[in-house]
């Protein structure tokens, strides 16, 4: 399973159909049911960096390791991947149950996970996300258990939720459900924290620049927009550059460039920026330089040269600027062909 897209993108899918019949009854047992799903589908992409037999380094695509309780609850580098009850919103489940040719399906460039094994995780994270006994390796941060026996990263998970909520009180509900406008998904960032996480699942082919403007209400407000393959523009990051909170901004494959990145230079929050297959060029990112608490940034498959993200490493050196991703080598069919279902 390999979480490369932007593992933050919440999908917000229906449960693509009912509980399979007596699974749902019975209890499940995560070291017995759901830790072998991971092995056999996750734990090659998403566990400790190793290098492998051909001496390469190999690090967990998309920050994301799955190889302890730990790493699972903090998640990867777009934010969680569990919800402890709601599968719905645990892109550890949805990502499993998306059409064959959706660009975000896991395992990636895989065949399907069974359908039992789907409803393991399901029915898992609906019971709760508890791991009974088991650890797994060793995380980075201390983890306290919910009264369903769910991890959950202790507090602080990360120190800017205090810091850029500060002062801020909760928006009415009546408020962020007229924003959504049937289209976005407006969830807090953490459980009774004022700060917002606006994402559009199942609607990026229509969302535009009109949307980003229908935030207004919220600009206080948003911490983290996601937007990937959004309908976007340039002329949408003028509505963008007026959340004066925005900690994570998800643009990976739009058709924002220059001019849109050249409007964000007033946004001193933020610290995630995905530029993935994006029009940006070395000019475009020079304006980053200025953003100091920027942690990660994706460059991936934009126009910016290697000479450019140079530029940028030694403008932000505590930052991650990826410009291309480990890939592992690619599988053959045993005669020396490539596997054309492995990703290129």
């Amino acid at each position: 399973m390999r979480f490369v897209r932007g593992w933050g993108v919440g999908l917000g899918l229906a449960v693509l159909g009912a509980a399979r019949p007596g699974l749902a009854q019975e209890p499940i047992d995560f070291a017995r049911q759901v830790l072998p799903v991971l092995e056999k589908h996750c734990f090659e992409c998403h566990r400790a960096a190793y290098t492998d037999a051909q001496g390469r380094r190999r690090t967990p695509k998309g920050g994301l390791r799955l190889d302890g309780r730990e790493w699972i609850a903090k998640g990867g580098d777009n934010g969680r991947v569990l919800v402890p009850g709601k599968p719905e919103q645990s892109e550890l489940y949805t990502r499993t149950v998306l059409p064959e040719d959706h660009p975000d399906r896991m395992p990636d460039g895989r065949d399907a996970l069974p359908a039992r094994e789907t409803e393991i995780l399901r029915a898992w994270i609906a019971a709760g996300a508890g791991f009974g006994a088991w650890s797994g390796a060793t995380g980075p941060e201390p983890v306290r258990l919910t009264g369903s026996g769910a991890a959950r990263p202790a507090e602080p998970v990360a120190a800017w939720r205090t810091e850029v909520a500060k002062g801020l009180a909760p928006l009415a509900p009546e408020v962020l459900a007229k924003a959504a406008g049937g289209k976005a998904r407006i969830t807090p960032i953490a459980e009774g924290s004022p700060l917002l996480r606006v994402e559009f699942p199942g609607h990026e082919a229509d969302v535009g620049d009109q949307d980003l403007a229908a935030l207004a209400p919220l600009r206080e407000h948003v911490a983290q927009l996601i937007l990937p393959r959004a309908r976007v523009t340039d002329r949408g990051m003028a509505a963008v550059a007026r959340l004066p909170r925005l900690v994570h901004l998800d643009l990976r494959e739009t058709a924002v460039g220059d001019p849109g990145v050249a409007q964000l230079g007033g946004l001193t929050e933020l610290r995630v920026l995905n530029l993935f297959a994006t029009p940006v060029t070395d000019a475009g990112v020079a304006t980053l330089a200025r953003l100091s608490k920027l942690e990660s940034v994706y460059l991936w498959e934009s126009e910016v040269t290697e000479a450019g993200l140079v530029r940028l490493r030694a403008a932000l050196p505590g930052a991650r600027i990826v410009g291309a991703p480990a890939l592992p080598a690619p599988e053959t069919d045993g005669a020396g062909a490539r596997n054309p279902r492995r990703p290129r």
